[in-house]
């Protein structure tokens, strides 16, 4: 480097940066489809108890209560891959 333009000496640094990365490990759940057809799903759905769902006026249990039974559903008609 010429250093005749200025009556500065340049300064030259090497800096080595280790970076880690996190390590975050994520587990993904799979669900078996491969016995899954639409009329085998139909009929987990039917089967499910779904007149209680109206005997509650708060939205978030209804939520809940929908919820609870289409995995009841999934998981007799695509249980989890071990």
């Amino acid at each position: 480097m010429d250093a005749s333009s200025t009556d500065h000496l340049p300064i030259i640094a090497e800096v080595n940066f280790r970076v880690q990365q996190a390590k975050n490990k994520t587990t993904i759940h799979k669900r078996c489809m491969k016995n899954f057809t639409h009329q085998k799903w139909t009929v987990c759905l039917a089967g499910k108890e779904w007149e209680d769902l109206g005997k509650t006026e708060d939205v978030n249990e209804m939520a809940q209560y929908l919820n609870n039974r289409v995995v009841e559903a999934l998981n007799e008609c695509a249980p989890w891959k071990n």
